[in-house]
């Protein structure tokens, strides 16, 4: 295959990494504080989604709120198990801190550290850690561009959240770069293995895939985090 200047190379489906339901119901009163939809109300068939580095924080899928989006969320404070508040983190476009998903499969983030404040709930809400659903998924593209590297033609390679909103772009931690001198060589990241064949005369990489592994956690950062370069 062959793939243009800041082409894709690959589009991968990507799911959360943790998932709860609710053992017990949430009364709609209070959960469209926290921005609820009637449509989607908090009882115990809602599954809420988790990210590792937000340890008691799961959110549902973002839906529309007016112009916008937005996802409604449940804390568990102290982490013992039950829910304690509800939070309601709204898309921006000049902003993001975490990344949910659309029920579209778009990845899209939003921003926590903004308002509205939490919402203390009633009482503690427990919750129980279940699977992912599998229809459940965002969109990942593998993408390559053309860089110079010591005043020489390289190629760097990344996942990223594709169809984005400007702003919110989730990339991966870790980036590959390797002159393209190098090729043909294999390239390895986050479980995805092709064998770079080399450029053409228009400058589009010649690949070929070989395997994508399953499973494989990939940490997306935002524009403007410190992300790990691997020159091979």
């Amino acid at each position: 295959m062959t793939a243009k200047n800041n082409g894709t190379l690959t589009e991968l489906k990507a799911r959360p990494v943790s998932a709860v339901t609710l053992g017990a119901a949430i009364p709609s009163a209070t959960s469209e504080l926290f921005g609820a939809k009637a449509d989607a109300p908090f009882d115990t068939t809602r599954t809420l989604y988790g990210w590792p580095e937000r340890p008691g924080l799961y959110c549902d899928l973002l839906r529309t709120r007016g112009l916008g989006l937005s996802t409604a969320c449940l804390r568990d404070v102290d982490n013992d198990g039950r829910f304690d508040e509800g939070r309601r983190f709204d898309f921006n476009s000049g902003f993001g801190d975490l990344l949910g998903i659309t029920p579209s499969g778009k990845i899209i983030g939003v921003r926590t550290t903004a308002r509205p404040l939490p919402v203390p709930l009633p009482q503690p809400v427990p919750y129980t850690v279940g699977n992912v659903p599998s229809e459940v998924t965002g969109r990942l593209a593998l993408k390559w561009r053309k860089i110079n590297l010591a005043d020489t033609a390289a190629a760097q390679l990344w996942l990223t959240t594709p169809d984005n909103y400007t702003g919110t772009e989730g990339l991966s931690e870790q980036v590959v770069q390797f002159p393209f001198t190098r090729a043909p060589l294999d390239v390895e990241l986050y479980g995805i293995k092709l064998r770079v064949l080399g450029f053409d005369e228009k400058g589009a990489m010649r690949y070929r895939l070989v395997e994508i592994r399953d499973g494989t956690m990939v940490p997306l950062k935002f524009r403007g985090y410190t992300f790990r370069i691997m020159i091979i």
